[in-house]
């Protein structure tokens, strides 16, 4: 983990008779985007791309910056030189974020040594809610303690939704899916109804006639979730190397459609799938194990 203090201050930037409203963060400049070679007086900044998009400026412009005095009583303006423009994949950072050196914006806005938060940086984004539980039992009021979960609830509380209808279409799919598994079984059966008799009558055992449609029933759940599993793959590789899926930012937030792959739940899915489709060859295959010699070839 690691502990950084900042300024967090809403802002409103001009340029070019163009005004956004936003948020002037202060950091650390130890940054590399803070960085500037030409503005050793601490100066510069760094601009989301889409606020940029809207203010019509780029890299080494001049962006003017109101804010609020310490008292909230009167405002000042500030002159920072833009020394990057960064796309954060989140629309909320792209379009309404300004970063500036730390100790540039105590010294012009009169701060002193006071900062208006810490950010906790933390290994696993996962492990955020049970660090804060740790940190709220040792502070008291007037401080208290946000996440990232707690700042983008919204988001989540989407995601959730998405997910529970993604089931639900996911889910008929898969019947689907079951029902052309069980009916292909069930026509080759049907066709297959003089062999099944004949070896029925030259000694062959129900169990074994079932096993030939189990296994192949098998081999249809094998080859189909082989086949699968490596499309799945190679879609979600051109997802992640090629973002060809774009989404609309002011909506979703993000940019492009993120993707990750977990092994653990890649196999969970497969054999579950493979598990299920050998379910639904169990009742095409006890079928023609049951049928009965004389009827295979009663018209032949």
């Amino acid at each position: 983990e690691k502990v950084s203090p900042i300024i967090y201050q809403e802002a409103l930037f001009l340029s070019q008779g163009r005004v956004e409203g936003g948020v002037v963060e202060g950091r650390l400049s130890d940054k590399v985007i803070l960085r500037s070679a030409k503005q050793s007086e601490g100066s510069s900044c760094s601009i989301g791309k889409e606020l940029a998009l809207k203010l019509g400026v780029k890299k080494g412009d001049r962006l003017k910056v109101l804010v609020p005095d310490l008292k909230g009583k009167s405002n000042k303006v500030l002159t920072l030189q833009i020394s990057d423009i960064f796309e954060s994949g989140l629309y909320e950072y792209s379009s309404r974020y300004v970063y500036a050196d730390l100790s540039y914006l105590q010294k012009q806005l009169g701060w002193g040594d006071r900062v208006s938060a810490f950010k906790v940086s933390v290994s696993d984004p996962l492990e955020a809610g049970e660090i804060s539980r740790k940190i709220r039992s040792r502070i008291s009021f007037p401080f208290f303690i946000k996440t990232w979960m707690t700042f983008n609830k919204n988001i989540f509380l989407a995601i959730e939704i998405e997910k529970a209808v993604m089931f639900v279409i996911l889910s008929g799919i898969i019947l689907v899916a079951i029902f052309n598994v069980v009916s292909s079984l069930v026509m080759i059966v049907i066709e297959k109804t003089k062999e099944i008799a004949i070896l029925k009558a030259m000694g062959m055992a129900n169990r074994g006639i079932a096993n030939i449609f189990l296994w192949q029933g098998a081999l249809m759940s094998v080859a189909g979730t082989a086949l699968g599993v490596v499309l799945a793959f190679l879609g979600c590789y051109a997802l992640a190397r090629f973002r060809f899926i774009e989404l609309s930012p002011d909506i979703y937030f993000l940019s492009y459609l993120p993707v990750e792959v977990r092994a653990m739940e890649v196999l969970v899915i497969s054999v579950g799938m493979i598990f299920v489709s050998l379910f639904a060859a169990y009742s095409p295959a006890r079928r023609a194990s049951l049928l009965y010699p004389v009827e295979g070839i009663r018209y032949e």
